[in-house]
């Protein structure tokens, strides 16, 4: 009935979202799509085609539910041993943007978060997976992306907390 991914993502510096905090994709979209040209003053332009995904309203308004259920939150943090960022476990619902490279670079995600102003996310897989689903022949699956932030794309991106990370998607997942 479900095609679902967990995982972890880059969180973009300055939104809400903290290092470990989940985001359940509403919104997904390839980045990468769309027309590079040159503008009057030779300079390169990018101009996005922005086809988003969306996530289905039955599992936004669960989603939407669980993200206030603080005891859930609490036990799934406090039952994580190993390194763990200080801030308590949240779920962000909104727009996560795909694309095919790793980031490790501010001005390049500054340049993704230039496409969507409530920007949370940038990943690898997600779109991919609403596609997949929403082009499947009957019956389709419904598709649900949830990754937990493990950096913030920049040059300070590291492995510290990519379990944990790892872990909350799929305790939220399940």
């Amino acid at each position: 009935k479900y095609l679902a991914m967990t995982g972890i993502t880059a969180g973009i510096k300055d939104s809400e979202v903290d290092l470990g905090d989940a985001l359940v994709f509403q919104y997904s979209w390839d980045y990468n799509a769309g027309k590079i040209k040159q503008n009057n003053n030779k300079e390169k332009v990018f101009e996005v085609d922005m086809r988003q995904e969306k996530l289905d309203n039955n599992l936004y308004l669960n989603f939407d539910n669980l993200k206030r259920d603080v005891q859930f939150l609490f036990n799934t943090y406090n039952r994580y041993k190993p390194s763990k960022p200080s801030t308590l476990l949240k779920i962000h619902i909104g727009h996560v943007a795909s694309g095919a490279a790793v980031i490790a670079n501010e001005s390049i995600a500054k340049e993704v978060k230039d496409q969507a102003r409530k920007l949370l996310g940038i990943e690898m897989e997600g779109y991919g997976i609403f596609c997949s689903a929403n082009n499947a022949i009957e019956p389709k699956p419904i598709p649900l992306v949830i990754k937990s932030v493990c950096d913030y794309a920049d040059e300070n991106k590291n492995d510290d907390i990519q379990d944990y990370a790892a872990y909350t998607s799929a305790q939220i997942l399940y």
